[in-house]
């Protein structure tokens, strides 16, 4: 008797676990910004993978092969595929198979599966290093309730700047199907470069493997209902807009922008206040997640900060005991000498030293999602 097919493997990741580790955004990652080497490695069960990238980096002049979680500054959040749970001997093992000296893997959430791999008692080798942080409104509650724990000014402030904006006729619309959105997406890729970003290159229409890989996730997270573009339009035109996605209840925020001429009208700040107003009215929005990095005007939005963090380890070889010294032992000694010589900055040689012990492309600590 034949038996049934097996079922086709998930494009998405379940509920609990972040977006940004479904198969179906590797594959866009991968096409989009690959390049080299790259893969996804299983472990003998094949309980889990983990989408990287094959780089080389210099330690003391010595060139060493590393691997990298396939993540860059258009990653939120990175964690493997799968339902298993990766064990530090596994991804060493994952080293030798791949003939690299050390491996990282960035933007870890607390709940990560991956960040599970250096619980106490099995990090030999490895070592967790916190590098960014990603502020958050929590919209399980009231709308009204929220606004009153902000600062009296600031609601002064966002209100003033709100009525003005209305009342030149602008106006809040919600898109949510790629019909919608499609109409719209060059426009809101002209309205994302017309400000400091498209000043500095580094606009989506400016860099062709970003304007890839939105051209390859932004219909498909669409079709399958999990992305949501909120736009301030006005006279028929966007000013100002937010794509973002929607999963397992919570609202990320991967670009924003708005039309530099309108920049004395604050669009930026009404939209937020208009998105933040909208996910306390959905059922479905539980979280609204502005990502990393954290920055002021975020922050005067947050209820909480969700830490970040990067897992390093490192091969049982030569090359990997030379990648421990470079990227684990060199930046936290050379923190705490600072930290010695200059105590009032602490905080700074902490963040440098978070900066020092990474090997990903040093874009993704100065480059907004």
């Amino acid at each position: 008797m034949p038996r049934d097919p097996a079922p086709p493997p998930a494009r998405w990741a379940d509920d609990a676990t972040t977006l940004f580790a479904s198969p179906a955004w590797f594959e866009w990652w991968m096409e989009a910004f690959g390049g080299g080497e790259h893969g996804s490695w299983r472990p003998p069960h094949g309980a889990y993978a983990v989408p990287y990238v094959v780089r080389t980096r210099r330690a003391g002049g010595v060139p060493l092969r590393v691997a990298i979680g396939a993540a860059n500054a258009y990653t939120p959040q990175y964690d493997t595929c799968g339902e298993g749970v990766p064990a530090v001997p596994e991804l060493r093992r994952m080293l030798r198979d791949l003939r690299c000296a050390a491996l990282e893997l960035p933007f870890l959430a607390p709940q990560s599966r991956a960040l599970r791999a250096a619980s106490a008692g099995a990090a030999r080798g490895a070592n967790v290093v916190a590098t960014e942080s990603a502020p958050q409104i929590d919209c399980s509650g009231d709308w009204d309730a929220y606004l009153a724990s902000r600062s009296k000014s600031r609601r002064k402030e966002w209100r003033e700047k709100e009525r003005a904006l209305a009342a030149t006729g602008a106006r809040l619309e919600v898109l949510a199907t790629w019909s919608e959105i499609a109409t719209r997406f060059e426009e809101l890729l002209d309205v994302e470069a017309s400000g400091w970003k498209g000043r500095n290159g580094s606009a989506i229409r400016q860099r062709p493997h970003a304007r890839r890989f939105f051209g390859l996730a932004c219909p498909a997270l669409a079709d399958a209902g999990k992305l949501r573009v909120l736009a301030i339009v006005r006279d028929g035109r966007t000013i100002a807009f937010k794509l973002c996605t929607l999963h397992g209840g919570r609202m990320s925020s991967l670009k924003t922008g708005y039309l530099d001429e309108f920049a004395s009208q604050s669009p930026g700040q009404v939209l937020q206040l208009w998105t933040a107003r909208w996910c306390f009215e959905q059922p479905d929005v539980k979280l609204f997640d502005f990502l990393s990095p954290s920055t002021p005007h975020k922050l005067a939005w947050a209820t909480a900060v969700e830490p970040l963090h990067s897992l390093f380890v490192y091969g049982a070889s030569l090359p990997g005991a030379l990648a421990w010294l470079r990227w684990s032992v060199g930046p936290r000694v050379r923190a705490r000498v600072a930290t010695r010589s200059r105590p009032g900055e602490a905080a700074g040689s902490a963040a440098g030293a978070a900066r020092a012990a990474s090997f990903s492309s040093p874009s993704r600590y100065t480059s907004a999602p």
